[in-house]
């Protein structure tokens, strides 16, 4: 195997990784905003008018410094909650879609599940929520082993795109990791999202991180 496509865990075991497709990535990410608009999430901030000079009215978005009133500010904060809903559910597709596609392993074998409901701890009956289980608990089994698996998955999905766009995708990665970097909304225009390890996020923890 390549060195590559090859990450060595904390523990010694050497796993085999494959490139993500960006188009896929991007999907999940604009087809996720788009069920969100669908139901009705504010995901875009709410906007005030202003009267110009010439009399003409400009319809401006809110920021944090532009709130007045309640209103504005429950507006505000319904919007910020959609963002949250909406970063939850993309990190955990993602991270889903790159740690389940991203590594070459056949899955779990039968006894491990045996195993596991053997000392209480449950099964999921989808094959790829197994699958994803079996990875964290056996073979990435730290955070380290996480964040690492994915940069190196997150690098082969971007082979032959210049070099100042991956470092800076990387650089991205690494605040991320540090939870000082939020993922940018949804532009439908694809290309590979990057997430950190395992953390919480707004619906219960899981091993994508929260992102705006």
């Amino acid at each position: 195997m390549s060195n590559d496509t090859v990450y060595r865990t904390v523990s010694g075991a050497e796993i085999q990784l494959r490139p993500v497709s960006q188009v896929l990535i991007g999907r999940i990410k604009s087809d996720t905003e788009a069920r969100l608009r669908e139901e009705g999430l504010p995901l875009d901030p709410p906007t005030y008018t202003v009267t110009t000079a010439t009399g003409e009215t400009e319809v401006h978005a809110h920021d944090e410094a532009s709130l007045e009133t309640d209103a504005d500010r429950e507006a505000w904060s319904a919007h910020q909650a959609a963002r949250v809903r909406l970063s939850a559910e993309v990190n955990r597709q993602v991270t889903k879609v790159m740690l389940s596609r991203g590594i070459v392993i056949d899955g779990p074998p039968p006894e491990w599940a045996e195993e596991m409901r053997a000392i209480g701890v449950r099964v999921p009956e989808d094959l790829t929520d197994q699958l994803l289980d079996y990875l964290t608990m056996e073979i990435l089994i730290t955070p380290a082993d996480v964040q690492g698996a994915m940069t190196k998955i997150m690098q082969l999905s971007m082979a032959g795109l210049p070099a100042e766009q991956i470092a800076a995708v990387e650089g991205l990665f690494r605040r991320q990791v540090a939870g000082n970097a939020p993922v940018p909304a949804a532009d439908g225009e694809g290309g590979v999202v990057v997430q950190p390890g395992p953390g919480g996020d707004a619906d219960g923890p899981g091993v994508g991180a929260a992102a705006e």
